[in-house]
């Protein structure tokens, strides 16, 4: 996370992120707000005037984020998010592909803009508003992205690396699998695909 918020401030020795620059966003009539999440995302997005076109749950896959991001080229879209890099990282890449603009707001503002919001505390529905509603309202207090050649080179590597551990953890979890079924196969079978999860593993530890 901290080297792409470093490549997101450095580029030739100007600044990357360019807070309020209308232009990057200047003709985009919906605003597409993306919670990101660990095995899915979430998305809302809001027209000018408030209204919600869509709202739905974007699964953390390739053809789900594509079509997610084909979405908002086809209607004029601008896409927020609320963190960048690790398992974010492929969204704001694809929408630099199809010239999608992309905007992100950090935590802290997150927390104050959400405050301001009525409902639940948190929850991805909400949180997706909140991205859309500040973005749409005061575009001025998002953080847009720019396409630089060097932030393409930083997440092409990031996803890379995500997809080697992903295949990492696969491997490692269907060996113990292996290891259980060998020694005891109904522990195997107790456990199952959560064999890999952090209770599992503090049980098998014990």
């Amino acid at each position: 996370m901290a080297s792409v918020m470093r490549l997101w401030r450095f580029t030739s020795g100007r600044a990357n992120l360019r807070r309020g620059r209308r232009v990057t966003a200047a003709h985009a009539t919906v605003f597409l707000g993306v919670d990101i999440g660990k095995t899915a995302h979430f998305g809302v997005a809001l027209d000018a005037n408030g209204a919600i076109p869509r709202q739905w749950r974007i699964g953390n896959d390739e053809p789900s984020l594509r079509h997610a991001v084909e979405w908002a080229q086809q209607r004029n879209a601008a896409l927020i998010v609320d963190q960048v890099g690790g398992l974010a990282a492929l969204l704001p890449r694809r929408c630099w592909d199809l010239d999608v603009p992309v905007a992100y707001l950090h935590g802290t503002a997150m927390v104050h803009a959400r405050g301001f919001y009525a409902g639940e505390g948190t929850s991805h529905p909400k949180d997706a508003f909140v991205l859309a509603d500040v973005a749409r309202a005061h575009r001025t207090r998002v953080t847009w992205l720019d396409a630089t050649p060097e932030a393409h080179a930083e997440l092409a590597l990031l996803c890379s690396f995500d997809v080697d551990l992903v295949a990492d953890a696969n491997r490692l979890t269907n060996r113990l699998r292996m290891l259980l079924s060998t020694y005891s196969p109904d522990l195997e079978r107790a456990f199952g695909e959560r064999v890999a999860s952090e209770p599992s593993l503090g049980l098998l530890q014990a």
